[in-house]
């Protein structure tokens, strides 16, 4: 009795499963792109730029004390402290 051969490297059903796995991550990515393109406020807030800035022009000028104010409702506040440590 014979054993099974384990696949090649050159076995098209693998060939076929692994682009077609490629395939939809492309076309996953494709999808999101073209969302993130039509509508791209919808993603990122105004808010978050202009907190990176004043996060860093609060510690440039040693004013930390204007982080605690700078923290806002609708996010988490982190982009004003990745500003102020430089990030």
């Amino acid at each position: 009795m014979s054993r099974p051969r384990p696949p090649t490297r050159a076995d098209p059903d693998r060939r076929r499963a692994v682009a077609g796995v490629a395939a939809l991550i492309l076309l996953r990515l494709l999808l999101d792109l073209r969302r993130l393109w039509a509508d791209p406020l919808r993603f990122v807030h105004w808010e978050e730029a202009w907190n990176v800035t004043a996060g860093r022009v609060a510690w440039a000028t040693g004013r930390p004390d204007l982080l605690l104010a700078m923290q806002n409702k609708a996010f988490c506040g982190g982009c004003s402290v990745v500003g102020a440590l430089g990030g």
